[in-house]
């Protein structure tokens, strides 16, 4: 698995890319979270802007996934397997 894009919607003060790529990498091994969730299914939640960013990775040929934390969306992760 190689994480390609990141889209983060929350300031680096918060989390850093390296640690959401960390939290992504963790759940792709099978470490659960219990602070974040990871899905890969557009939550309902989601802004327009979350919704095309997801659209333009599937288009590139890009699995994508999500990182929420207390219901808000955290980041957009582009990636493959």
């Amino acid at each position: 698995m190689k994480i390609l894009d990141i889209y983060s919607w929350v300031p680096e003060m918060e989390i850093t890319l390296e640690d959401l790529m960390a939290i992504f990498e963790n759940y792709k091994k099978g470490n659960l979270s219990k602070q974040y969730k990871i899905t890969e299914k557009l939550p309902a939640n989601a802004s327009q802007n979350i919704i095309i960013g997801r659209e333009q990775l599937i288009k590139e040929g890009k699995r994508v996934a999500f990182i929420i934390k207390d219901s808000r969306i955290l980041a957009l992760i582009g990636y493959q397997e």
